[in-house]
């Protein structure tokens, strides 16, 4: 009978080391993480904390490559942040739209589509943020921000991209890059942000990609 129960206890830890190390293969020693966008969140919620380095040591190169690639888009400036694993770009709003409208341009195709191909792929989902100068008031402000972010949001949709992988924020003129206290500050506070963050299909198939690996 101990003999038995020495055995059974020594399978039980053989299970746990087992499992252990598939959990420091996958999640880096960690918990993984789901990512689930929430308008409830506020953007810094929803962009999130850094994932953890060795479960995601190769998603900054994958940013990395990306950014190269949206850098060549004329009329915007890329960044990386959260360690480099979330692509932002920021789009004067005049490349956009036209002044105090919030139709897009004819053109909007032309800086839109190479960020669609990321999106649209299911590997990242897209957070869009409007903001505007202080000429007006908030109501106003707030306003177009609003419709401007619902406007390059319904672009994508309309070209494809699922409803639940976009949320949108509208800023008004509470987030200013600038002071507000020449005509070029003003125009670099009327902006549209794009953020590219990783998905869960991203995060799952990764994991895949390790267990065969292994």
């Amino acid at each position: 009978m101990q003999i038995l129960l020495k055995i059974v206890l020594l399978l039980c830890s053989v299970v746990f080391v087992a499992c252990s190390t598939v959990n420091n293969l996958v999640g880096g020693g960690g918990k993984t993480k789901t990512i689930i966008l929430d308008p409830q969140l506020s953007l810094a919620e929803n962009i999130g904390e850094p994932l953890d380095e060795k479960q995601a040591e190769w998603l900054s190169e994958k940013v990395k490559s990306i950014s190269l690639e949206l850098v060549k888009i004329p009329d915007i400036r890329v960044f990386t942040l959260r360690n480099d694993q979330v692509v932002k770009l920021l789009i004067p709003a005049s490349s956009l739209f036209a002044p105090n409208d919030s139709v897009p341009k004819s053109s909007v195709s032309e800086i839109l589509t190479p960020v669609l191909s990321q999106v649209k792929s299911g590997e990242f989902n897209l957070i869009v943020a409007g903001y505007m100068d202080d000429s007006g008031k908030p109501d106003y402000t707030h306003k177009i921000t609003e419709l401007r972010a619902d406007a390059i949001a319904r672009w994508f949709i309309d070209s494809g991209v699922d409803t639940a992988a976009i949320i949108t924020y509208a800023f008004g003129s509470e987030q200013p890059r600038q002071p507000n206290t020449s005509v070029r500050s003003r125009a670099e506070n009327r902006r549209i942000e794009l953020y590219l963050l990783p998905s869960q299909s991203l995060l799952d198939s990764q994991k895949r990609g390790l267990f065969r690996k292994r």
